[in-house]
Parts: structure tokens; sequence; C-alpha cells
């Protein structure tokens, strides 16, 4: 009859087909955002779990810009090339900096970048040494030690390289859609590393 009707029946047809196989054997495409909500909150509210896959390009998600501005900044720093101001301040916006830390970062990063030096070299020294918060501190010694760890690995394979970060990195194993799309970006770093 309508969206609300259409979805409620795929929920039924979920519920008995779940008695038969398990819900990870299940799969529902819909055609519009629109149906796909409808279908979410109807499962959310009847306590089935799933999990939701979307269209957004593999690049663009967040776990995988992370291992992205991670291989950025160790290859400036091993080429001792400057930039990567962005990549610096995703990691450090992801890594959950107060407000207040954030900004006396932010002024930190602004004034160093027209400085002849790496920045990311500027940045490894200097960032555990700025007047920030105690838990900032500690967050950017943490941040500093990971890097400084990953560049024992710097000449190798970027498929090597990536499942360093990986292991380094507090990924959320539980998280279905992010490891699905990790998995997904290692297969394609791995199949074209040698061209790009």
């Amino acid at each position: 009859k309508n969206a609300k009707e259409e979805s409620r029946k795929v929920v039924e047809l979920i519920e008995r087909e779940s008695e038969k196989e398990p819900l990870e054997e299940i799969c529902v495409m819909f055609r519009t955002h629109q149906q796909g909500r409808l279908i979410k909150n109807l499962l959310d509210f009847k306590k089935i779990p799933y999990t939701s896959v979307t269209k957004k390009p593999l690049l663009k998600q967040q776990s995988v810009k992370t291992i992205i501005n991670y291989l950025k900044i160790l290859n400036l720093i091993s080429q001792n090339k400057n930039g990567g101001e962005q990549e610096w301040w995703d990691l450090l916006h992801d890594s959950n900096f107060s407000y207040e830390d954030q900004i006396k970062i932010g002024t930190f990063i602004k004034k160093q970048r027209n400085s002849n030096e790496n920045l990311s070299n500027i940045i490894l020294e200097e960032l555990t040494k700025l007047q920030i918060s105690e838990k900032g501190k500690i967050t950017s010694k943490i941040l500093i030690e990971r890097i400084k760890y990953l560049l024992i690995f710097k000449n190798k394979k970027v498929d090597e390289i990536i499942k360093e970060i990986y292991n380094t990195l507090d990924l959320d194993e539980e998280n279905k859609v992010e490891t699905l799309n990790l998995n997904k970006f290692y297969e394609l770093a791995s199949n074209n590393y040698a061209i790009h």
C-alpha cells in the first residue's frame, strides 16, 4: 500500500527467514535512501541486528581516510618533503583532543606551515612539548610514538605498511562495515601499489 507497509513486510520476511537462516545470510537491497531509513528504523525497533552498507566511496570512508593520512605523513617524513598540514590536522582532530587543545595545536601548525623545515618533523619533535592539557599531552604522545614506530617500516611495500598501521591502530573489529572497508582498501592497495 505504501512505504511503511513495505518496510513492515520486509521486516516480517526477515523475522520469518531468520528462523531458517542465520541473519548474516539475509541481505536486503532497497531502491531509495528513504526506504532504507524506514527499514532500519523498524529493525532497530524490533531489536534485530543488522549491518548497513552505503554507496559512499571507499576512499571517503573515515577509517580508510585515517590510513591514507598515516601513509601520506610517513611518506612526507621519509622523503623529507614539506606539506601534510591537512593530514596532520585530520589525525589530530580524530584523536579527540579537547576544543582548547585543538585551538593551541592549530595555531602551532599554522605558524609552522610557512617554515622551510619539514612540517611533519617539526610536529614529531614539538607536539608533545606544547602547553596543552594533561589528556592532550598523553594523546599527542601516543600519536607521535605510533608514527615513530611506523617509520621503522617506511621502506616496506605499501601493503605491508598498511598491515602495520592496522595492527598499530585501535580499530573496532566489531564494526563490520569498517572491517569490510579496510579489507577492501588493503586489497586495492595490494593490487595497485606498484602503479600508484
